[in-house]
Order: structure tokens, then C-alpha cells, then sequence
């Protein structure tokens, strides 16, 4: 019996939009997803993990940046054989060979992480965000299941696997998108932080401008400058000289392949992974974010739900940038939130319920396609999402 008493009347779906049968299934799998992937990923054995691997994987690679920074070496943490060095001090393993690609502005958020042990370092790393995490998740939908939705999401436990920052790059995301109507000073702060990972906001501009949140926009200008400005006032011109220097090398790894195409949820990846040539992969992906620069400054001045402004902004994030990794996708979890609010506020479409099913079991389908077929087809679950979105958006 539902809540009026009415035996007869649907059952009311849960924030993602799901029917409740189909709901606690995708949860139940979103659960075993995480509970596995924590034993194997994140509790110590033998000094590794479970997987062979060092026990938080990328985190290795933070801690070590932080220990060069109190050091006194910010600039050398972009000198690669220096961090490489840093890294395998930690562990008896070979942690990789991926140089630093953050701006110096990242090196403030890691730079207290070395003054404790790794472990708790790398713990009490991945529950700050997730704590950040999961209270923007409660804003956004204002139902006690959005938090355990956004948990469970099988993008936010990848990045909690890998020691990733998807987490808090989510959570400074979503929290500006859900300040920016009555908290614009607020939400520019957020967007401003999230300039640790420029590639993250390349949209963020055109949607503040085509919607007239002008307030927003100024704000985050201003944080991002004063964000830049700290980090040079700390560490001096010497890691930002050093940065830029580093980006055609990460363009140049990214070309041959050395980045790991199959983690990667872009344009770029699905036509290089196959073997396509580079410039066409960087042609396509040219011209997808132009498409999707023009199709947010479009919602955005549409009269649509926020829901669906903020959705579509999220889901269009990835078609911007050639270098996006499997962890950067936990700040779906907002755009499964928002699009199944305003579904359920609004009635169905066809299509939009498969839709986001598709899109709770993607971070591991999709991934386990690209790896055994080479075929990278996140831009088209994604492309399909965002075509929902405009049906919608076109009917308000």
C-alpha cells in the first residue's frame, strides 16, 4: 500500500527516477560494487592491495607531491623522474610513470596530506570529499536516499577506488550549480576552487553568460585569479613556468597512447582507442565541443527547470576536453539526481528511464567494453542523454 492508502495507485518512484523494484536492484549492485571494490582496492595486505596494487593507487602519486612541497621542491614535483623517485620511496612497487598534471593550484589542496602517515592521509583524503560529496547530494535532492543514490554510484566508488580526487572536483561542481541561484557570491568561490582542474569547467563560463548569472561569473573570475595568486605567492613563479611546460608533453602522451585510452569518456578516446588516426580523433573532438558549447549556452537560456540546466551542463562536460578520466565521471551522480528529480516532478518521456539505468551501470559496463572491444561509447551514452534533455527542454 502506498502512502495515501490507495492500493491501487502507482508507487512513487525514488530521486533517480527509477521505479522502487528496479531502484533497490541498481542499488543493491551499486552496494556489492562498492563493498567488493573496497576490500580489493583500499584495505592494506602485505603492504599492497588485495589487487597487487599500491593501496589507494593514484593517491601515491598526492602524497608524494605533498612531501616535495614541504620540502621545499614544488617546481621539482613537474621534473618527472624527481616525483617518479618520491613515489617508489613510498612503496617497494613501481607506482607508474604519470608526470604531474595539475596547475600549482592543486599543490595547496595536497600540501598538508605528507604531515601524517599515508594510510590515514589517504583516508581522511577520500572521506572529505565524500562527506562533501554526499551533503551536496542531500541539497540537491532533499530525500534521504539522494546521499545513498550519489554513494552508490558506481563512478563515485571509481574514484574512491583509485585515490582520486572525483569526489571533491564533484562536490565543489554540484555545490556551486545548487548555490547559484540564491548563494551566486558562493557558487563563484566553488567554481573557483574547481580551477585546480581546469578541464572541469571549460562550460562553466558559457553557462554562467548565456543565463545571466553575471554575479556568479565575477565571483568565480575573482576566486580563480586570487586562487592562482596564492598559489604563486606560496610557491612562487617557478611551478607555473614549470606547468606550462608540461602540457605539451601531456598533449604528446595522451597522442601515443600512453595515457590508457579505455578510461578515458571522451570523443578523443572513441576514435583513438579503435586505432582511428590522431587528427581525426582531435578534429571530432574539436567539433564536439563546439557542439556542446552551443548546446548549454542554448539550455541555459531556455526557460527549463534549473534541474535540466544543471544536468545538461554536467553531461555535457565530457564532450569538451580530450583528456577526462573514469574518475572525473562521479559528478554524474548530480546529473542522475537532477534529471530524475525534475522526470519525477514532471512526468516521464520515453526513453529517459532506460536512459538512466544505462547511465548507473556505464562507469563498469562501458569501462569492461573499451578494454576487451576497444570501443569507447561513453560520448554516446552521453549524446543520447543529452538529446533527452533538449526534448525536454524545447516542451518547457
Amino acid at each position: 500500500m502506498n502512502e495515501g492508502g490507495d492500493p491501487g495507485a502507482p508507487r512513487r518512484p525514488l530521486p533517480a527516477g527509477i521505479r522502487p523494484f528496479w531502484a533497490i536492484l541498481l542499488l543493491q549492485l551499486g552496494l556489492a560494487y562498492l563493498l567488493v571494490g573496497f576490500f580489493f582496492t583500499l584495505i592494506p595486505f602485505d603492504g599492497l592491495n588485495r589487487a597487487g596494487n599500491i593501496v589507494g593507487v593514484d593517491f601515491a602519486q598526492y602524497y608524494a607531491a605533498s612531501g616535495m612541497v614541504l620540502d621545499g621542491d614544488a617546481a621539482r614535483v613537474y621534473e618527472h623522474e624527481a616525483l617518479f623517485r618520491a613515489e617508489r620511496a613510498l612503496f617497494e612497487t613501481d607506482p607508474g610513470r604519470w608526470p604531474w598534471s595539475y596547475p600549482p593550484t592543486a599543490l595547496l589542496l595536497v600540501l598538508p596530506l605528507a604531515l601524517v602517515p599515508y594510510l590515514p592521509a589517504l583516508y581522511l583524503w577520500l572521506a572529505v570529499g565524500l562527506a562533501a560529496l554526499l551533503l551536496v547530494a542531500w541539497r540537491a535532492v532533499r530525500h534521504p536516499l539522494g546521499p545513498a543514490i550519489a554513494l552508490l554510484f558506481p563512478a563515485v566508488a571509481n574514484s574512491l577506488f583509485a585515490g582520486q580526487n572525483g569526489c571533491l572536483s564533484a562536490a565543489l561542481l554540484g555545490g556551486g550549480l545548487l548555490a547559484l541561484e540564491r548563494r551566486p557570491w558562493l557558487a563563484g568561490l566553488l567554481f573557483g576552487l574547481l580551477s585546480y582542474k581546469p578541464q572541469l569547467g571549460l562550460l562553466l563560463p558559457v553557462a554562467l553568460i548565456a543565463g545571466g548569472y553575471w554575479r556568479a561569473f565575477i565571483a568565480a573570475t575573482v576566486a580563480t585569479l586570487a586562487f592562482a595568486a596564492v598559489s604563486l605567492a606560496t610557491f612562487g613563479p617557478a611551478p607555473w613556468s614549470a606547468f606550462l611546460d608540461q602540457l605539451g608533453f601531456i598533449a604528446q602522451a595522451t597522442e601515443r597512447r600512453q595515457a590508457a585510452l579505455e578510461n578515458m569518456p571522451t570523443w578523443f578516446a572513441a576514435v583513438a582507442l579503435p586505432g582511428g588516426p590522431t587528427g581525426l580523433a582531435y578534429a571530432t573532438q574539436g567539433l564536439a565541443a563546439l557542439a556542446a558549447a552551443a548546446f548549454v549556452a542554448w539550455l541555459w537560456r531556455r526557460p527549463a527547470r534549473f534541474e535540466i540546466k544543471a544536468a545538461g551542463l554536467l553531461l555535457a562536460l565530457p564532450m569538451t576536453t580530450p583528456y577526462a578520466q573514469f574518475y572525473d565521471l562521479a559528478v554524474l551522480a548530480f546529473a542522475l539526481l537532477w534529471f530524475g528529480s525534475a522526470a519525477r516532478t514532471d512526468g516521464w518521456r520515453p526513453w529517459e528511464r532506460p536512459a538512466l539505468a544505462l547511465l548507473w551501470l556505464a562507469p563498469v559496463a562501458l569501462w569492461l567494453l573499451a578494454l576487451w572491444l576497444k570501443l569507447q561509447l561513453w560520448p554516446l551514452l552521453l549524446l543520447i542523454l543529452l538529446l533527452l534533455l533538449a526534448r525536454r527542454a524545447r516542451a518547457a
